[in-house]
């Protein structure tokens, strides 16, 4: 496996993996689909998702669109079955599925925790659509008009480079339903302030749908290409902010244990590391707006830290190193400590017992 350079200034991001073997096109490069043009290119990355991969495939060959699409289908070397039934449906539709099959030596690790990322940059380096859409291999969409209303809306709002619409949570164990990216019943634009101050979580994944332009953006050098980084740069770089459709049109599964993402982001070591890499994005961000977003990258940048203060992962030198960057002050340092967990209250002892 490859170990991700996460240190500020590293020249190997996600954009420039050097590959151990090869990703291999199943069927090869002339299938019907290879010689059609698509408007979309739908990325869909799967990975220990035998439970639910049939799902989120048939939602998206299922798609009734007047122009021609793709679907770009990332399998990360599964031994759980989900390798399997991409190739069954590779085979059956070869007029609409591009099935990439990777092994795990090429996967990145982050802070020693596998990501997916070059699975994930390998779909978006494939994509030869003017649009792409996207779906987890556990998640799916629920309406066979999803990628036609969404082209229609993105077409109606020209400056906009990026649409999403509500969508249907669904716990894995409980079944519990709630709402995700719920900004009301009517169509509107959200502004980019409030998609950066969202964290991420304004737009779920299986809802967006990207313009082209903003690819070579999420590609750069150093940087990881993630949902986090696809809402912020979609919205950075449209005047009016994204494209919000009221209609729920796809599934999102809550908690679920396949989520290797999840497992990445929650484990301990790897928690400072996707802090720091968000840091770095949204300053990226705010580099390439059309806008002014000092003021809400700055807010945002205040809160994550803060949260990764009270959450107890930071290291003493990191917590130093970050509070100067976001002005934390000693007060809300001891503040924010307080209302965390017994980690944090102790790394905020010794910070200040460094800085006496």
């Amino acid at each position: 496996m490859i170990e991700m350079n996460t240190t500020i200034g590293s020249a190997n991001g996600a954009g420039q993996a050097t590959l151990i073997k090869p990703v291999i096109e199943y069927l090869g490069t002339d299938k019907p689909v290879n010689r059609t043009k698509p408007l979309v290119s739908v990325c869909i990355t799967a990975y220990q998702h035998a439970k639910y991969i049939e799902q989120c495939l048939s939602g998206a060959i299922a798609q009734n669109a007047d122009f021609p699409y793709e679907v770009l289908v990332g399998e990360d070397d599964s031994n759980d079955g989900t390798r399997e039934i991409c190739k069954q449906f590779a085979e059956k539709y070869p007029d609409k599925i591009r099935l990439f099959l990777h092994e795990r030596a090429n996967n990145y690790l982050i802070a020693g925790e596998p990501s997916g990322q070059n699975n994930f940059v390998n779909n978006l380096r494939e994509a030869r659509g003017e649009f792409l859409a996207f779906c987890d291999g556990d998640d799916f969409w629920t309406q066979p008009d999803k990628i036609q209303r969404q082209v229609k809306a993105m077409a109606d709002a020209p400056q906009s480079l990026i649409c999403f619409h509500k969508v249907d949570s669904i716990h894995d164990t409980t079944g519990a339903h709630e709402y995700m990216g719920d900004f009301g019943s009517e169509k509107i634009y959200v502004s980019a302030e409030q998609i950066v101050m969202m964290c991420g979580s304004a737009m779920p994944l299986n809802s967006i749908m990207l313009k082209e332009e903003v690819v070579p953006y999420l590609m750069q050098p150093g940087y990881e290409a993630s949902h986090f980084l696809i809402q912020a740069l979609g919205g950075a770089l449209s005047p009016k902010g994204a494209v919000y459709l009221p209609e729920v049109m796809s599934c999102y599964r809550k908690h679920s244990s396949s989520s290797i993402t999840q497992r990445s982001i929650n484990t301990s070591n790897a928690k400072p590391v996707w802090t720091s890499m968000r840091l770095r994005m949204l300053d990226m961000v705010g580099g390439l707006a059309v806008m002014d977003l000092a003021e809400a990258i700055g807010a945002t940048k205040r809160l994550m830290v803060l949260h990764a203060i009270s959450s107890g992962y930071l290291s003493v030198n990191d917590t130093i190193s970050y509070c100067r960057q976001v002005g934390v002050s000693p007060k809300e340092l001891t503040f924010w400590a307080s209302m965390g967990k017994s980690m944090a209250k102790r790394t905020i002892r010794m910070v200040a017992k460094k800085r006496k």
